[in-house]
């Protein structure tokens, strides 16, 4: 279920032991109530959802320099707010101690190894919501919505992010070790570099910093007060069996091929996306039960009456479950 209840059409630093007691009695008095406010949180643990008030930063402060380059999708104040698409307003710690409200518990951030593997983040999943009001109507999007690959001009896909609940340091002052999200203020990165913050991109692309940048088309313009939702997906059916990647060619552009690929999907139960490629084919991406793909694969060899399709290429992969939905891709 999603922030309103329904699905939508469309998808510090601790310098002191008082600023520790302060993050503790804030986890108390989130614990007294179904939903409680404090300094622009709101936690709803019946619902396992956190809304965080903020507003949109301003894009492009160091255009020359960075060319449009996100590295977060939302950080706070004295945070990289330059090269994020939201500000929020709480302080981080007091995020933080909501999330433990709410049962998140602390993760793996990604890694690059001494092997030269890259490991992914882990930790438990939770979906990213924006909500704002525009002329008095209210809007409610995914925050992959917002941001683009900075190449292809694709629409980032709907995914699962990974909550790791920020490393460790040592706090030269006193001593202590305290979470590093209090020092660099950033809450959720698009890229993997970043083991301070508390929400990672769980995607395989997300090694590239370069990678994002904002879907202007989409975000509301500078300042505009927006609510960030983190929400803990509820319980599924079992973990996607198997997986598979496709490139669909002949003519499979224009005919309405992507739309009979989504909802064949949606039909099947199945979670991916699919999208055009500049050489006139179509790709894919597609997990669930086995017999569902091989259902989906039957599909794909025909399409829609307007297609004519003269070649699938069917690359079996192995399932991520990072996908909650069949996406369209732009």
């Amino acid at each position: 279920m999603n922030p309103r209840g329904q699905y939508p059409e469309q998808p510090c630093l601790w310098p002191s032991a008082v600023r520790l007691f302060g993050a503790l009695v804030l986890v108390a008095a989130f614990a007294v109530a179904n939903s409680a406010e404090v300094g622009g949180l709101r936690v709803f643990p019946d619902q396992r959802r956190i809304e965080i008030a903020g507003k949109v930063a301003k894009q492009d402060i160091y255009a020359k320099e960075l060319k449009g380059v996100l590295e977060y999708a939302a950080t706070c104040e004295g945070g990289k707010t330059y090269e994020s698409l939201f500000v929020l307003q709480p302080k981080p710690e007091d995020i933080l101690a909501a999330c433990r409200q709410l049962g998140l518990a602390r993760g793996k951030p990604a890694a690059d190894l001494p092997d030269g593997r890259h490991t992914l983040p882990e930790g438990q999943a939770v979906l990213l919501w924006v909500r704002w009001n525009d002329g008095g109507r209210e809007h409610v999007r995914r925050v992959e919505d917002f941001v683009k690959d900075a190449v292809t001009t694709e629409t980032m896909p709907h995914c699962l992010w990974t909550y790791i609940g920020s490393e460790e340091v040592e706090d030269p002052a006193t001593g202590r070790r305290v979470p590093q999200v209090a020092i660099v203020k950033n809450i959720i990165s698009l890229h993997h570099q970043d083991p301070g913050v508390l929400i990672q991109n769980p995607l395989p692309s997300a090694t590239d910093q370069s990678k994002h940048h904002a879907n202007k088309a989409l975000l509301p313009k500078e300042g505009t007060s927006i609510t960030l939702i983190i929400e803990i997906p509820g319980k599924g059916g079992p973990a996607a069996a198997a997986a598979f990647r496709a490139f669909v060619s002949g003519r499979v552009q224009g005919v309405g091929f992507r739309n009979f690929v989504q909802l064949r999907a949606q039909q099947l139960k199945l979670s991916g996306w699919v999208k055009n490629l500049p050489d006139g084919r179509v790709e894919l991406v597609a997990e669930g039960d086995e017999k569902a793909l091989a259902e989906l694969e039957k599909a794909l060899r025909t399409g829609p009456r307007a297609a004519k399709v003269t070649h699938v290429e069917i690359k079996p992969e192995k399932p991520t479950g990072l996908f909650d939905r069949f996406d369209i891709l732009d």
